[in-house]
């Protein structure tokens, strides 16, 4: 208020804060405004209890003019009120409860944020004689105004369109997080499940369980979390409560989650396949202790190993438990996902899960695991995820198991080489087998009719250029001459040319290209033949040291 011209600036009603008006005083305020307005249009003065049907409308009078015509120096209880009476804000004693007015009511809360009233106060006296509630907003138990619809708030004696229209305010919110960052215990009993659900709440929590010891108030937060326990995992700001909750609780406690979490089955799967709820099962089974809980979870959870194997979120619940726990507590998730192998190995998720379950295994279950997708091999071969459950397989170089598989794949392998995942297994054989088996499967292509559709061939093509890698003698002779007589087509093919490329960057020529002689290198000084010549001449091409004649 300026002091000399008994005024209020527009400046000092956007920075200082407002004195709460007694109903006497509020009426005669809207008293004053109505006849200042009716000095200028002829209308009837509004009752000022009846505030919904005041509307300033947007005229040239200033906010500043308006005040002018109060007088508002003559009365003694507005000029010494700042100096008497402090607004009353909230304090952090009283942060989650609902203020209440002298007659009884709830406390409400104006401001107005184009008007510069950028603090929250909360006073009883603004309840008397108002009976307008689009002007007033409830305090929720967060000390958070609500929002109003702006339909319904569309006039105050300020003139503005809308009385709370952004009601949180970047400045306040940091200031209100700074003071609730660390809340005793004590103060949010009876709130906590409430509060996990909220975005703030949950880092009021966090912060508050953060290196706490004290058992008693473990066991406080305990109580009120454990009957919403299975909700909360779901929440999106829950679950970070409870994987909190669940690093603090004892053996007693985290038992009594496990035993809520598998009540039924239904929840259980549902939780599981939640992207939430499976970081709370994960944390959950991070801190398990005991043989109880270890097996009162298997047990509810083995019998849905194929849905958790074929999701997304379900997946990393069942690797976790192939990686941490023994094989006897997965024995019986493991037969699931055996009796179930194509169903979880020809699925995205399932086909690296039934990976994890090769690895993670033992013995007698292992063994049949293995059994299954060898018995399927041809099959998974030709699969878009199958195939890598193969070729893990051979990965794992063993003898037995590679000779199994070649013997289960035999007579196939020109159908899989024309395929877009089944060429990806015979590549993968050509690598991992011993050369007995490499040669057979090559000679194997070479002896079907429909071996040159392999070298202009999508797929083929790659075939080729692997069992060129790994043949010898005889048997890289005669793929040599196949590529030889289909040269000319092979140059004037986009697949073609990736053999051709490949030969030339291996300094290994045709016949077709050098006349006579047909040359390939090994790289280790092996052979040069000239088909047809019994005397190899001397050829310049790199170092001579690295080339010898068949005659030599």
């Amino acid at each position: 208020m300026n002091g000399n011209s008994g005024t209020y600036s527009a400046a000092a009603v956007g920075t200082s804060q407002p004195p709460s008006l007694g109903a006497e005083d509020y009426r005669r305020m809207l008293q004053q405004i109505a006849l200042s307005r009716r000095e200028n249009s002829r209308t009837e003065i509004p009752s000022p209890r009846n505030v919904s049907s005041f509307r300033l409308s947007r005229s040239d009078q200033t906010l500043e003019d308006a005040f002018s015509r109060l007088n508002v120096d003559s009365d003694d209880y507005l000029h010494h009120y700042h100096h008497h009476h402090q607004p009353s804000y909230w304090s952090f004693d009283a942060e989650f409860q609902s203020p209440t007015s002298q007659n009884g009511g709830n406390g409400w809360a104006v401001w107005s944020d184009t008007n510069g009233f950028e603090r929250l106060t909360s006073d009883p006296y603004l309840l008397n004689g108002i009976n307008e509630q689009s002007l007033v907003i409830n305090s929720s138990p967060l000390m958070t105004p609500t929002y109003t619809n702006s339909n319904e708030s569309s006039s105050n004696f300020f003139g503005n369109d809308t009385v709370c229209r952004n009601l949180e305010n970047n400045e306040r919110h940091q200031r209100v997080q700074e003071n609730l960052n660390f809340v005793p215990v004590e103060r949010l009993r009876g709130k906590i499940a409430y509060l996990a659900k909220d975005q703030n709440g949950c880092r009021i929590l966090q912060n508050t369980m953060e290196g706490l010891t004290n058992a008693r108030e473990i066991e406080m937060i305990f109580v009120e979390v454990i009957g919403h326990v299975c909700d909360l995992m779901l929440d999106p700001f829950g679950n970070y409560v409870v994987q909190k909750l669940v690093e603090l609780c004892n053996e007693e406690q985290r038992t009594q989650i496990i035993a809520m979490l598998t009540r039924t089955n239904f929840l259980l799967v549902s939780i599981c396949l939640d992207m939430h709820g499976t970081r709370v099962v994960q944390k959950l089974l991070e801190h398990v202790t005991s043989k109880l809980q270890v097996a009162l979870f298997m047990q509810a959870m083995s019998p849905y190993a194929v849905p958790f194997s074929k999701s997304p979120n379900g997946q990393h619940v069942i690797q976790y438990c192939l990686r941490h726990f023994s094989d006897e507590d997965n024995a019986h998730l493991l037969n699931e996902v055996a009796d179930n192998c194509i169903e979880v190995a020809t699925d995205k998720s399932g086909c690296c899960v039934l990976q994890q379950c090769v690895e993670n295994s033992h013995g007698h279950v292992r063994d049949r695991l293995v059994d299954e997708i060898i018995e399927m091999a041809i099959l998974l071969s030709e699969d878009r995820y199958g195939n890598y459950v193969v070729q893990y397989i051979l990965g794992m170089k063993s003898p037995e198991m590679t000779t199994r598989l070649f013997i289960q794949l035999r007579s196939s392998f020109m159908s899989l080489s024309l395929g877009k995942y089944g060429s990806n297994v015979v590549e993968k054989c050509l690598r991992e087998c011993d050369e007995f088996q490499a040669s057979k499967i090559i000679k194997e292509l070479l002896r079907n009719p429909n071996a040159p559709m392999l070298l202009t061939d999508p797929y083929g093509n790659y075939v080729i250029q692997s069992s060129l890698s790994v043949s010898k003698g005889e048997v890289r002779r005669e793929l040599l001459n196949l590529v030889d007589r289909y040269a000319q087509t092979m140059r004037s093919n986009l697949y073609g040319r990736k053999i051709l490329a490949w030969l030339e960057r291996r300094n290994i020529q045709l016949r077709s290209d050098i006349g006579c002689c047909f040359l390939f290198n090994f790289f280790s000084g092996e052979l040069v033949e000239d088909f047809g010549v019994e005397k190899q001449h001397e050829v310049e091409l790199g170092d001579p040291k690295l080339y010898r004649s068949v005659g030599s």
